[in-house]
């Protein structure tokens, strides 16, 4: 127990001067760098250039090979009578021969796109749109993990605040153990007094045992959260937030604004693939036929043309799913009043917080000047003997609860400040760069 309760002063005594100090800008930019999430906007990027480059080759010629043998049970035949002729007589009929059922063809075909309706710039467009899209929707996610970052930050330090004025209560009652215990060499002083003293301390010991786990805990927590190892040393600073009063632009309304944007380049993307297309062709080949049906001889050949597609019965499916990007379109309308909506619910919450707590910190000063007002008039009469060791711990106690909860009230009002920011969109305005 001695050896406990001595690291126990020692840690308590350090008071977190020697370990390292991590502000809440350091949190976010760690989140940054290391939120797995992070990760997947270079594979978006990635994925977006694979596809624009696929999108470009739609200009560029379409060349393949084919080759084909086939056997048919019947072939054309033709067959010609000739006339008679009155003084000559029947005129011979021409032999023509019979095409063979066996017929080989291999063919080079070469297709260019010569017009293709603004189809691939439409496509261009809807790809390029998708991935802004995409990439502020990782914003988004982003910045929905600050709010997760400011409750941990918060609860670890207001473990450290109440663990620094437990050690402070500790330290005070260790000096009047000494005290006391002096008195009883000198014969004027009551065991009883030293014993309640101890248990007290042992009564501290304890809660800075589970303080120290819960930071522990939270650490561990955050840890997780911004996927970063940040140590069990680490000491929390207090943020300084600035200018909270001003309103600033959630990354979702630029989403909301984004997916219409998308909407828009996908309706028109629908216009451009019911647009009429025209191709060039070409085809060079060698076979059994050629061109001539009638011919029982391996032939080369070649045909070029051009050819206008226009896809007319595609036109009412086209319709209907302009009905749904319409549609679409609405739900982003209802998405974003919902958002604001909830959004201007938070900032009144918060703004009530920071009112309610301001006018807490006042009177909790109040009372607490007067509680280390008695606190010190009961210290000095325990070391007179004027009152006993439960009186004096009584007023001890009473000091330090109203220190902790003053110190609380004020890293309440601080958080509340640092969540008006968050809710309004300046978040990036939240740390004091003096810091």
């Amino acid at each position: 127990m001695k050896i406990i309760t001595l690291f126990l002063v020692l840690l308590a005594g350090t008071a977190f001067s020697q370990r390292d100090s991590l502000n809440l800008s350091d949190c976010y930019r760690i989140a940054n760098e290391n939120y797995p999430l992070i990760k997947q906007k270079g594979l978006l990027e990635k994925a977006s250039v694979l596809r624009l480059q696929n999108y470009a080759q739609n200009y560029l010629p379409g060349v393949s090979l084919n080759g084909q043998a086939t056997y048919q049970s019947d072939v054309t035949q033709v067959s010609i009578t000739m006339p008679e002729i009155p003084g000559i007589g029947q005129l011979p009929s021409p032999e023509m021969p019979d095409p063979a059922k066996d017929q080989y063809k291999f063919t080079l075909d070469v297709s260019q796109t010569i017009w293709d309706g603004g189809l691939t710039k439409a496509q261009k467009e809807f790809e390029s749109t998708g991935l802004e899209a995409d990439l502020k929707q990782i914003e988004v996610d982003m910045y929905k993990l600050s709010s997760q970052i400011n409750s941990l930050f918060f609860t670890v330090l207001s473990l450290q605040s109440t663990n620094q004025s437990l050690a402070l209560l500790r330290n005070e009652i260790g000096e009047k153990i000494k005290v006391a215990g002096s008195a009883i060499k000198n014969g004027v002083g009551d065991s009883t007094a030293v014993q309640i003293l101890m248990a007290e301390q042992l009564k501290i010991d304890q809660q800075l045992i589970e303080i120290e786990s819960a930071r522990k805990a939270s650490i561990q927590m955050l840890e997780k959260l911004l996927s970063f190892d940040l140590g069990e040393q680490v000491v929390f600073s207090e943020p300084d937030p600035v200018g909270y009063e001003n309103a600033g632009t959630r990354p979702e309304y630029g989403l909301f604004e984004l997916s219409r944007k998308k909407l828009d380049a996908g309706n028109n993307l629908l216009s451009k693939k019911n647009s009429p297309m025209l191709f060039g062709f070409g085809q060079i080949g060698y076979g059994k036929p050629g061109l001539n049906m009638l011919s029982d001889q391996f032939d080369s050949f070649y045909i070029v043309g051009a050819k206008v597609t226009w896809s007319i019965t595609d036109m009412w499916k086209t319709s209907r799913d302009r009905k749904i990007i319409s549609i679409q379109k609405d739900m982003v309308v209802v998405q974003e009043e919902i958002f604001k909506n909830a959004q201007d619910v938070q900032i009144e919450k918060e703004k009530a917080d920071i009112e309610k707590y301001g006018s807490l910190i006042v009177k909790s000063r109040e009372i607490l000047r007067l509680r280390e007002s008695i606190a010190q008039k009961s210290s000095s009469k325990f070391e007179n003997g004027v009152i006993t060791s439960n009186d004096y711990l009584t007023d001890q106690n009473a000091k330090t609860q109203t220190q902790i909860s003053y110190d609380n009230y004020k890293l309440q009002l601080v958080k509340a400040r640092i969540n008006l920011l968050t809710l309004s969109g300046n978040l990036k305005y939240i740390i004091n760069e003096n810091q």
